[in-house]
């Protein structure tokens, strides 16, 4: 309870504050239930009136702790501050550990995705191990065997991040279009369009990752296929990465034309959404009009690209490496110069 105490205190200094978003108010609601509304019309009411409120009743201190610990878990993961998100999961599960209650796996799954946002891809496998070990598959409902196929379509996502072995990656994306193909009925087809979309995206990554460039653009190609006819659910991120990683696909191939109009799609969904990292789908467009020899239009992507670059030395050693380039291409040696030194002195600072 103490972590707990602690949030809820500053939950309710905030909302005393006047300084709470709708969202916050609305699931806020949600987990304090009556109390809540009661708050509202009593400015005076106390923290420690609610804890003992709360601890007035064992069953209602039970229930209430999930419900509380739920709406403020999305309250954090929505505003993107992701270890207080974390905690607040963790608490949920803990409590409905302790009361034996079902249903836990759904929030290991949803722990997983918030490792994932982290990059801690370590912790986000070992939370779908969590997902894996309580589904009986010889018994799933519909909502578990989506659950199962999710979590198996971002077990599969992890690996090829952590770039395990490519034959462990290779017979689970088997396994899973076998399973995918056998239970598909079952579900509703913008579900089953959903999940069909990332099953052929993580072949398009996988046969990237492998430089089988043909193989990627052949499920690239039916992905965006699927997204042109039909209305599928999916994040707007991911509608970002397809089109990115066709467009990747297509310059490696050398289709440059294919990779300029792929990555000028996946820049216009920047629009949508305004976190997204559009560096890589600049660098394609930059690479492919070097490539056919228009240097004015490569150099503008190459500086935009530039500045995307948002402190990584990774990205900033690339994109000087290409706009020497696109300089060199363009007889223009002063400025190929300029961007050689600055490349040689940033690794010079890293090393």
């Amino acid at each position: 309870m103490e972590f707990l105490e602690k949030k809820l205190w500053e939950i309710l200094e905030v909302a005393r504050a006047g300084d709470l978003n709708e969202i916050a108010i609305g699931y806020l609601k949600e987990g304090f239930g009556n109390f809540f509304a009661k708050y509202i019309y009593d400015r005076d009411l106390t923290y420690l009136t609610y804890v003992k409120w709360l601890e007035s009743d064992i069953e209602a201190k039970r229930l209430d702790i999930i419900k509380l610990s739920h709406s403020l878990y999305k309250i954090f993961y929505l505003h993107r501050d992701l270890d207080t998100a974390i905690e607040f999961k963790k608490l949920k599960i803990k409590v409905m550990k302790k009361s034996d209650l079902s249903g836990i796996e759904y929030d290991y799954y949803e722990l997983a995705n918030i490792y994932y946002d982290k990059q801690n891809l370590d912790k986000a496998l070992e939370s779908l191990k969590k997902v894996f070990k309580r589904l009986d598959t010889n018994k799933l409902t519909i909502s578990a065997l989506e659950l199962y196929i999710r979590s198996l379509i971002m077990q599969n996502q992890l690996k090829q991040d952590k770039k395990v072995d490519p034959k462990d990656i290779s017979q689970e994306l088997k396994q899973l279009e076998t399973i995918f193909v056998n239970t598909t009925e079952h579900f509703p087809e913008e579900k089953q369009l959903s999940l069909r979309v990332h099953i052929l995206y993580l072949n398009m990554m996988f046969n990237l990752s492998e430089k089988q460039y043909k193989e990627a653009i052949k499920y690239g190609e039916k992905t965006v296929e699927i997204l042109d006819t039909n209305h599928v659910p999916i994040k707007i991120s991911l509608r970002y990465r397809i089109f990115e990683g066709l467009a990747y696909s297509y310059l490696l191939d050398k289709r440059y034309q294919d990779a300029i109009s792929m990555a000028k799609r996946a820049i216009k969904i920047k629009n949508s959404l305004l976190t997204i990292d559009t560096f890589s789908a600049l660098v394609v467009l930059a690479e492919s009009y070097m490539a056919l020899g228009e240097y004015e239009e490569a150099l503008n992507y190459a500086h935009e690209a530039n500045g995307c670059v948002n402190n990584s030395i990774n990205k900033l050693e690339y994109v000087y490496t290409l706009l020497a380039k696109v300089y060199k291409a363009k007889n223009d040696e002063e400025n190929a110069k300029e961007y050689i030194q600055k490349l040689c002195t940033l690794q010079l600072n890293k090393n």
